[in-house]
């Protein structure tokens, strides 16, 4: 026997065998499934045909099982208990998804930019719920191609992996974050100079951009010195505070406004640039909400907030003085199609 063939069309034929084996009787079992005792019996003869067994031992005036029958019986009863509860469930699963949206993140976007997109989404409602899922990119692809996000936030590789689809929002430069009290006359020249002089404080989960800025600090003839490597950006923010060194870092992963102890400088000539944008899976149709919600967020994104000296204290004027004007404000970026 083929099994592939036995399995394509032997359905009718078994439900018509649960039927019977359950109620025992050709007449409750007809009933049961709409069909005629006739029908039903030539269906059961047909599958102990198929699988060469004797399935039931028929009389004038009862039917019994035989031990093949038994087994198969509460074989069948368990797994048709276990599709219709899976039937249930996956719409359980289906009528909840049009009220909720998954989205995945990378948290250096997830902590700074993502919270005020979302709070300014027109279409905001009470009945939509946002599940936010902070993850690196490795974590993302697998998030997006297991259907466990409707969509994701962050960067991608160049082609993008084969089962997903990336749509650019915006080109992210890089910046360096240090105190103002170490800012001095050389950022006129170029931010990389600083590194000559000051170690660099490197993020483990941005390990392209690291590549990026150790060729570019190359081709400038800068030496660049790791003193200390961590995690998450807040930790090397803290680090800078502490006078460790500079870090490096997006600009969509810094906060919008730098308090008086801390300058970022963009690295311009040439810049250093993460492409963000939002990751789906290929070929996938997205439910209408998050569907919507793709469109503005996108649009959002490619609205790189410029940096801000401070709040306009005595602090701030000073340390904007130090800064060349030119660097004080990120150029236009290029936007995705």
């Amino acid at each position: 026997m083929n099994l592939s063939t036995f399995a394509r069309t032997s359905l009718t034929l078994l439900k018509a065998y649960d039927a019977t084996a359950r109620h025992l009787s050709f007449s409750r079992a007809a009933t049961e499934l709409g069909r005629s005792q006739a029908t039903l019996s030539t269906q059961v003869r047909e599958l102990e045909n198929r699988l060469q067994i004797r399935l039931m031992d028929r009389t004038t005036r009862r039917i019994s099982l035989t031990e093949a029958g038994e087994t198969l019986a509460h074989a069948l009863r368990d797994g048709f208990e276990s599709i219709a509860v899976g039937l249930t469930s996956a719409r359980d699963i289906a009528k909840g998804r049009q009220n909720r949206v998954s989205i995945g993140c990378v948290p250096s976007i997830a902590c700074t930019r993502l919270p005020a997109i979302l709070g300014g989404y027109p279409h905001r409602d009470t009945l939509t719920e946002l599940e936010i899922k902070e993850m690196l990119y490795r974590d993302i692809v697998k998030a997006v191609s297991d259907n466990k996000v409707d969509f994701a936030i962050g960067p991608c590789s160049n082609p993008p992996p084969d089962n997903i689809t990336f749509t650019r929002a915006v080109d992210d430069p890089l910046c360096l974050v240090l105190r103002a009290r170490d800012l001095t006359s050389t950022i006129k020249a170029s931010p990389l100079q600083l590194l000559e002089t000051m170690p660099l404080i490197l993020l483990r989960s941005s390990l392209p951009l690291q590549q990026d800025l150790k060729k570019e600090a190359l081709a400038q003839g800068v030496q660049l010195k790791t003193r200390i490597r961590v995690g998450q950006l807040p930790t090397a923010i803290g680090m800078v505070r502490a006078g460790f060194g500079v870090a490096a870092a997006p600009r969509l992963a810094l906060p919008d406004v730098l308090d008086s102890e801390l300058v970022a400088l963009p690295i311009l000539d040439p810049p250093i640039l993460r492409t963000i944008g939002i990751l789906t899976g290929r070929g996938r149709e997205l439910p209408a909400a998050a569907a919507k919600l793709v469109r503005y967020i996108t649009s959002d994104l490619a609205k790189v907030p410029r940096i801000q000296i401070g709040s306009g204290g005595r602090l701030e004027k000073e340390k904007a003085a130090k800064i060349p004007r030119n660097l004080q404000r990120l150029p236009k970026t290029r936007r995705g199609e």
